[in-house]
């Protein structure tokens, strides 16, 4: 595990932590002061040292986790879909689970961008 920070003078602006998982890298957790990003981009930039990473650790696949899709599109990421088995050992909650995990499931409109092709998607 690699835990990588960004700092100015003495006070830390941002970090992430990357795993090497065999052939994938990936990303986990993510964190950085708003005003800081809007300053720096710092989390566009985080995006960039991820997939620098992962070129230098020569990996077939950088994970960037599943949020933030429009923006990390922006850095060639597309998104693949997630599936979720679950069977719980009460019936009853077994037929609310489904209802239950509509609440979780992200229903926001974003636009796919690549930066390998002219023309956006939306999802």
């Amino acid at each position: 595990m690699k835990f990588t920070t960004y700092w100015i003078q003495d006070k830390m602006i941002a970090f992430y932590t990357s795993i090497k998982n065999y052939d994938v890298l990936d990303a986990h957790f993510l964190g950085y002061d708003p005003e800081e990003n809007a300053a720096h981009q710092l989390y566009l930039n985080m995006l960039y040292d991820l997939i620098r990473e992962g070129i230098s650790q020569q990996v077939s696949q950088v994970d960037l986790s599943r949020t933030a899709i429009e923006i990390k599109s922006t850095v060639g990421a597309v998104p693949h879909e997630m599936y979720l088995y679950l069977k719980h050992q009460n019936p009853i909650i077994n037929k609310t689970v489904e209802h239950i995990l509509g609440f979780v499931k992200p229903s926001e409109a974003y636009i796919i961008r690549s930066p390998f092709r002219d023309g956006q998607t939306e999802n």
